[in-house]
């Protein structure tokens, strides 16, 4: 008999094994998929904005660094700007030399680029500009960039004239032919001719030398012409002897560069004052230019003990300290008032334009939402990345106010009524028109404000008009 084959029975406590739904395999892989999509779509957006990034960081890390320092006259940017310039050597560098040679070049060229006006003992009269240097952390050179916008040598206006008159003694006066020369101001609070001569010393100059020609500045300042038989001649021919002496050039060499006018008339007189000045001024100007000279040779090359600064490839990074003279107005117009006013109105363009930058640049990462709100559930579709952030209203709508206990007021004639219109939920303010506005009056009102309650005051009556009452807002 041939036997029949029967499948396998399940016992009753075994369960049958569940049949896969396929669709919705299928549904949840799509999802996943989907998901997936987004957030490959979100992260390549976030790896622009942080390329846009780099390139800001990296590009500004490149650029040069300005800190400027702007005010009116005798406000006192000069002396802050000499003290950031010595904190910057004394954090980038480890060695005493540079700064004390960047003092010295300080206390060097304070007295040639500052006269003593009635507002400041020590004003500016010269665009101070210096350069910074920097590689890996480590200060390289530094380099002085002035720029006389001022003659303070007519009239013996620089303050070396005042030190040389009231800081010498009898002996070193007759040695420099100088004697007789008084100034009525004192040289109180200007430096004294000591520390004067020992940063001279530190920076390699001699300061008998440039003594000798500031002396010689003093004496053809005090030059004064006369006309003499038809023609113009030098009253004080002395005191230009002693200059050519104190110069090392003939007399006669001197009396020609400043006689380069012979006819008589008052205006021969005033061409040949003009000689003498611009004869001053060269010196002078030389003077000041010789200083900066051996002021750059001896902080262009600095030692750097750690070796760090020979590394090739290293980022080499400039910090510029500019020091204007503030902003004058002087009785007759000049061309130093000129230079110095524009000079001041630059500076404060570019600093206004850097400002707004910045403040543009905070207000938009400020506006811009974070990550995080973008994903409100993990199914959820993302939304796209916003280029602009959305503008919120300063307040809430007029629509979500009422009036107080919610109930239709007639307002009596010829009395004020006082509207509480401080919302303690959302902690919005409004004006008082606002609330009129939102409690659907038409007219005028004004803020009156008891203590720390803001409250409304509406003259004359009006008609009230329906609002939808609505919750947890008190007005």
């Amino acid at each position: 008999m041939k036997q029949s084959r029967t499948l396998p029975r399940c016992r009753p406590s075994e369960a049958p094994p569940p049949v896969p739904n396929r669709l919705a395999t299928v549904n949840r892989l799509l999802d996943v998929h989907r998901l997936k999509d987004e957030i490959d779509k979100l992260s390549q957006q976030l790896l622009m904005v942080k390329a846009q990034l780099d390139s800001k960081l990296s590009d500004a890390a490149k650029r040069e660094e300005h800190a400027s320092s702007r005010g009116v006259a005798g406000s006192g940017k000069s002396q802050i700007a000499e003290l950031v310039c010595l904190d910057i050597v004394r954090r980038l560098c480890r060695g005493g030399s540079p700064l004390s040679a960047l003092h010295a070049a300080f206390v060097a060229l304070r007295p040639f680029v500052t006269i003593n006006d009635k507002h400041n003992n020590q004003s500016s009269r010269a665009l101070a500009h210096v350069e910074f240097c920097i590689r890996n952390s480590r200060l390289l050179c530094i380099r002085l960039n002035h720029f006389m916008m001022d003659s303070p040598s007519r009239g013996c206006r620089a303050n070396i004239f005042a030190m040389l008159a009231n800081d010498l003694d009898e002996f070193d006066k007759e040695k420099y032919r100088i004697s007789g020369f008084r100034l009525k101001e004192g040289q109180q609070g200007l430096g004294n001719v000591a520390d004067l001569s020992s940063a001279f010393g530190e920076l390699g100059i001699s300061a008998s030398d440039v003594f000798k020609v500031i002396s010689a500045c003093i004496l053809l300042n005090n030059l004064s012409f006369k006309e003499i038989g038809g023609s113009i001649d030098i009253e004080n021919l002395s005191d230009l002897e002693d200059a050519s002496v104190l110069l090392g050039v003939s007399a006669l060499a001197m009396y020609r560069a400043v006689m380069r006018c012979t006819l008589t008339g008052r205006d021969s007189i005033r061409e040949c004052q003009s000689s003498r000045d611009q004869l001053v001024s060269a010196l002078y100007t030389r003077v000041v230019r010789r200083i900066l000279m051996r002021a750059n040779a001896c902080l262009d090359n600095l030692q750097d003990l750690t070796g760090s600064s020979d590394i090739i490839g290293s980022e080499t990074r400039f910090i510029h300290v500019v020091d204007s003279p503030g902003y004058v107005c002087n009785k007759t117009n000049s061309l130093s008032e000129l230079l110095i006013n524009t000079v001041n109105d630059s500076l404060a363009g570019y600093s206004t334009e850097k400002e707004s930058c910045v403040s543009k640049q905070i207000s938009l990462f400020r506006a811009t939402p974070p990550c995080e709100s973008y994903v409100e559930s993990s199914w959820a579709p993302l939304p796209e990345f916003p280029s602009a952030p959305a503008v919120q209203p300063a307040v809430p709508s007029p629509r979500r106010y009422e009036v107080r206990e919610r109930k239709k007021h007639v307002f009596p004639q010829r009395r004020n009524v006082i509207v509480d219109f401080h919302d303690q939920n959302s902690g919005a303010v409004l004006r008082a028109g606002d609330v009129v506005k939102a409690m659907g009056f038409v007219g005028d009102a004004y803020v009156v404000e008891t203590g720390r309650r803001i409250k409304a005051v509406i003259p004359i009556s009006y008609t009230e008009k329906s609002l939808p009452p609505t919750e947890g807002y008190n007005v």
